[in-house]
């Protein structure tokens, strides 16, 4: 960590960090720092050792506390504890003394919302299996007897979920009391040290065969009788290749229908960048036929609210959205939850595939586009993975029209498949093509 001298000048220019936090140690008084969050947060922290440990006490926030005052504080703190009194004491029992209820805000509050795009996944975990046995627990006493007997009723056969889950039920437990540590919650350790997961997590490798694409399609035709939007959804999944929760999350104002190209902001992004997604024809297609089926819902829509009086509703912004309720927005409404388990159970019973799921469908483009003699590293861009190569970094190249020719081809392919008449062409391609 930087040691620098802290001024009254120097505090405001400390660089905010793009991720986390960093302390800034001061060059006079040993131990006191300004910690600066991603957020542009400046807080005075003191560390030091008490009982053979280390301990960091929080004196106060930059500027409600200034830099004259910060320094005194922390002086006093020094003192006490040259006379065997640690200063973060109160604080630590207050903590000792929180609930499981207590951390499970806080840690949704300062680190899933935060940090993790999935953090409705661990509200739901919390909701449905943790805190109705541990609400009201001290954290302190929750022992790993108490995680063991939660994770072997989750993974009960028997039961309603299984060993896959229970294993993401340890994970978010694991990290939670990880949490609770660093922000002294009175415990030494954490519980689920020693507790093996429930289940084996082995990483899928179905790829769908070509007769099971087209029971696959016909299966969601089915279903867009009742929920033309879910279809739509999973078949733009099987034609683009792009993940679940990326392709429930798109905004029409996102698709350029003239360029045909759907662009993915680095904030629905899994890894946080900015993806153009080139559109093939069947998917322009697709879409429009989509969207033309919700715009005659809204007016459908409109039009019975005009018959009661009602204000008319605005078409969402939304190209698949939901009327599940907890998922709405600031607008009134949310986009489609990508698990639509519900269409998925039921496309698994039509096509007699057991162990089918949504996110087989990138894995079957993929795998067909590679057969097809797609280049990996265009596969790569396509599919929107982090390339850790260090001559990425210089690599700034689009790909699009790369990108572009591997799923105009790999949309041909599919309409192939589809018409019974499939044979695997192995195409050139070529850099800038």
């Amino acid at each position: 960590m930087p040691t620098v001298k802290l001024t009254a000048a120097s505090i405001k220019s400390l660089p905010i960090p793009e991720r986390g936090q960093v302390d800034y140690w001061d060059e006079t008084l040993h131990g006191f720092g300004c910690r600066v969050s991603e957020g542009g947060v400046r807080s005075w922290v003191l560390a030091y050792r008490f009982n053979g440990r280390t301990r960091r006490w929080t004196i106060g926030r930059y500027p409600d506390i200034d830099l004259v005052a910060a320094r005194k504080r922390a002086g006093k703190a020094l003192l006490q504890i040259s006379e065997g009194k640690d200063p973060g004491a109160e604080k630590i029992e207050l903590r000792a003394s929180s609930t499981f209820g207590d951390l499970a805000d806080e840690y949704l509050t300062l680190h899933a919302k935060r940090k993790k795009k999935s953090w409705r996944m661990d509200e739901y975990m919390l909701n449905r299996e943790l805190l109705p046995l541990w609400r009201h627990s001290k954290v302190r006493d929750i022992a790993r007897r108490d995680v063991r007997l939660v994770l072997e009723r989750i993974a009960d056969p028997e039961g309603r979920n299984g060993p896959i889950y229970a294993n993401r039920v340890r994970a978010l437990i694991h990290k939670m009391f990880n949490f609770a540590l660093a922000r002294d919650y009175g415990i030494d350790f954490n519980p689920c040290t020693g507790v093996e997961k429930p289940g084996r997590d082995r990483a899928r490798d179905r790829v769908l065969t070509t007769q099971d694409i087209r029971t696959f399609w016909a299966a969601v035709d089915e279903q867009g009788e009742d929920k033309p939007a879910v279809a739509a959804f999973l078949k733009l999944r099987l034609l683009t290749a792009q993940r679940g929760g990326e392709v429930a999350n798109m905004r029409w104002a996102d698709v350029d229908w003239a360029g045909r190209v759907w662009t993915i902001p680095g904030e629905f992004a899994k890894n946080g960048l900015q993806h153009r997604v080139p559109l093939s024809r069947q998917a322009i297609d697709l879409l429009k036929a989509h969207r033309q089926w919700v715009e005659q819902r809204n007016r459908a829509i409109n039009a019975g609210r005009a018959r009661k009086g009602w204000e008319p509703k605005a078409m969402s912004d939304w190209a698949f959205r939901t009327r599940r309720l907890g998922r709405e927005t600031d607008q009134g409404d949310a986009p489609l939850d990508p698990k639509v388990a519900k269409t998925m159970k039921r496309v698994r019973e039509k096509c007699g595939i057991q162990d089918l799921c949504a996110h087989d469908l990138r894995r079957t483009a993929a795998s067909l586009m590679s057969q097809m003699g797609v280049p990996r590293v265009t596969l790569k861009k396509i599919l929107n993975h982090v390339d850790r190569d260090i001559t990425a970094v210089y690599d700034r190249y689009s790909y699009d029209p790369e990108k572009r020719a591997a799923l105009d081809a790999w949309a041909k392919r599919l309409d192939a498949i589809l018409a019974g008449r499939d044979s695997v062409r192995v195409l050139t391609f070529s850099r800038r093509a």
